[in-house]
């Protein structure tokens, strides 16, 4: 009984650790950017193997493989990302290459005082990205995320506090909160808030808010920078006093 026992946690154990060592071996002797493509495509592994895996291909790359792989990273990410436009319930995922993706979505949900979320009815296409908000406090959240492998390295986010009621649109305040980097693969340098115009009192005006954020990419000391804005629009399309609801577009811009 103890010999059979002993085979079968063996052959558990043994798919995963012979997939490892096959993508190490696979991985040897090859420059960084095939290291990664190797790792990439390796459907044996997990997401925190694959992870742990691209953390030690940057580690184990001389400094200059690191500099030339971040200034590629970096080329495309100016290239690709001078300005992308986001509507509301919309997602976006850009291939940067070499593993790396960003990834742009947004979200609107009714927001208590408690700070509960609420969901709230399904989108409907057929009007754009138009919905029906009734009175009270919302929130409209912009994120831009940063990935390799399939794994979030970090996210820049953009929270629009507002609210609706007989006085149109008001933005209460504008916030950066889940904004974070995985250390030492992405860091925040500096992220911060405005609202250049926080009201949208009639139809056709719209409200605006602005997020600034400072980021760079690498590892061992070697990193490529970043800043970029993301830039916020919510314009009153329609405002019905009598059954308490407006009718507003959202959508925000992501520029580096």
């Amino acid at each position: 009984m103890k010999r059979f026992l002993l085979l079968v946690s063996f052959l558990l154990v043994f798919p995963t650790a012979y997939g490892t060592a096959i993508a190490k071996e696979k991985t040897q002797g090859l420059s960084l950017e095939e290291k990664i493509f190797e790792i990439d495509k390796s459907d044996d592994l997990s997401k925190q193997v694959k992870k742990q895996k691209f953390i030690q291909a940057l580690e184990d790359s001389t400094d200059e493989e690191k500099t030339e792989y971040l200034e590629e990273v970096g080329e495309r990410v100016q290239n690709t990302l001078s300005e992308v436009d986001v509507q509301l319930g919309e997602n976006k995922e850009i291939d940067l290459g070499m593993g790396t993706t960003i990834e742009l979505e947004s979200s609107d949900v009714i927001e208590s005082t408690e700070d509960e979320l609420v969901k709230t009815s399904g989108y409907d296409f057929s009007k754009g990205n138009v919905l029906e908000k009734k009175y009270g406090a919302r929130r409209f959240t912009c994120r831009v995320s940063v990935k390799s492998l399939g794994i979030t390295l970090g996210s820049l986010v953009l929270r629009n506090h507002y609210t609706v009621g007989n006085f149109g649109l008001k933005m209460r305040y504008a916030s950066d909160s889940g904004t974070s980097g995985i250390d030492p693969l992405m860091i925040i340098t500096s992220s911060s808030t405005s609202v250049p115009d926080g009201k949208a009192e009639k139809v056709g005006y719209d409200m605006n808010a602005r997020g600034s954020y400072k980021w760079k990419l690498g590892i061992s000391g070697i990193y490529a920078s970043f800043t970029s804005e993301i830039y916020s629009t919510i314009k009153l399309h329609k405002l019905n006093k009598k059954k308490k609801f407006a009718v507003v577009y959202q959508n925000y811009k992501f520029t580096e």
